[in-house]
């Protein structure tokens, strides 16, 4: 599913995957192929909750930091300006390290993503894209997805777009039913 990595990923990722005590789904799928914003990381070590599985994911290395700066990155520099007009910090640094570079945007905030990403033909992948993946990948059964998804939205306050995993399946595999990115 990943077809351009990295995947540069949001707060809403790092906190269904790290309040669930999932990020191990993130490491197996994405080592060396996932990286997170400076500014996303800001906005997750102020929920206590986060503070460890990111700073274990970071420390270990198979989650890379991306620091925006504008010597290094200009370009990305002012796209992330530009974009912190309408979205968040966090959003903005996501879709400005896609754009720039191909890269894949990890978010579910669809409304900010997915109009700018269809508009920029960047890749857009959600919390339920990376479950389908680690089902495809064999690291999770069906079953274990769909006991992450309750998790994801009894742990996070994430609001699904489907009741259960068998829905996520049905739109990735033969899109059936609410497209699911």
């Amino acid at each position: 599913m990943l077809t351009q990595p990295p995947l540069v990923i949001d707060t809403g990722i790092v906190s269904r995957y790290g309040f669930t005590g999932r990020f191990d789904i993130l490491e197996a799928l994405y080592t060396d192929k996932i990286i997170i914003p400076s500014d996303v990381v800001t906005e997750c070590v102020k929920v206590s909750k986060m503070q460890t599985p990111l700073t274990q994911a970071l420390s270990s290395g198979w989650l890379k930091q991306f620091s925006i700066n504008y010597v290094d990155h200009t370009e990305i520099f002012t796209t992330f300006a530009s974009l912190t007009k309408q979205f968040g910090p966090g959003e903005s640094a996501v879709m400005a390290i896609a754009k720039i570079n191909g890269y894949t945007v990890g978010c579910d905030d669809m409304a900010a993503a997915r109009k700018f990403c269809e508009r920029n033909q960047i890749p857009l992948m959600g919390s339920l894209g990376i479950l389908y993946d680690a089902v495809n990948n064999q690291i999770l059964s069906a079953a274990d997805a769909d006991l992450v998804l309750n998790d994801m939205v009894s742990k996070s306050s994430y609001r699904s777009p489907v009741k259960n995993f068998s829905e996520v399946v049905g739109w990735f595999k033969n899109k059936k039913g609410k497209k699911l990115y």
